[in-house]
């Protein structure tokens, strides 16, 4: 179910938006965009349908994690793309997802966990320049690491 889930919301986040990928996934759901509302939902769902996976497996720290992740987002989706608060949240969660990557890569050491930390690290990076691309650089290379580590460790 997970892979389905994320393998929707990587389609959704490589289908071009009119405006261009250089347009904030926030300010898509900002102008009321299906594709941006779409976007969104099923990151939420991927990382809540995560969260519960973890939780199942008494990975607690990492579910409570998965699960600001969630609010985090859901924050984003609902507050003015031009506000402090949101730029705050952001910023906040560009962060949290950094931090994971790479503490995650501490305990594996492998080169896929070092590749998706480098996808992370590259996409916050991105967003100084484009903020819509490194967004979506950011999600996606979440998505490879939130499958690997379901498949290995949570199926």
């Amino acid at each position: 179910m997970l892979s389905v889930f994320s393998a929707l919301c990587a389609a959704v986040l490589l289908y071009p938006p009119e405006s261009g990928y250089a347009t904030p996934i926030s300010v898509l759901v900002f102008q009321r965009s299906f594709l941006g509302w779409s976007c969104i939902g099923l990151m939420i769902l991927t990382c809540a349908y995560f969260a519960a996976r973890l939780w199942a497996r008494n990975q607690v720290p990492s579910a409570l994690g998965a699960i600001c992740i969630c609010a985090a987002l859901a924050t984003i989706a609902t507050t003015n793309p031009y506000s402090d608060n949101h730029l705050l949240t952001f910023v906040g969660l560009a962060i949290f997802v950094l931090a994971w990557h790479w503490w995650f890569h501490s305990l594996e050491a492998g080169a896929f966990s070092f590749l998706t930390a480098l996808g992370v690290t590259l996409g916050v990076l991105t967003c100084f320049g484009s903020l819509g691309v490194g967004e979506r650089v950011i999600a996606l290379s979440s998505l490879l690491t939130v499958n690997w580590i379901f498949l290995d460790y949570l199926a």
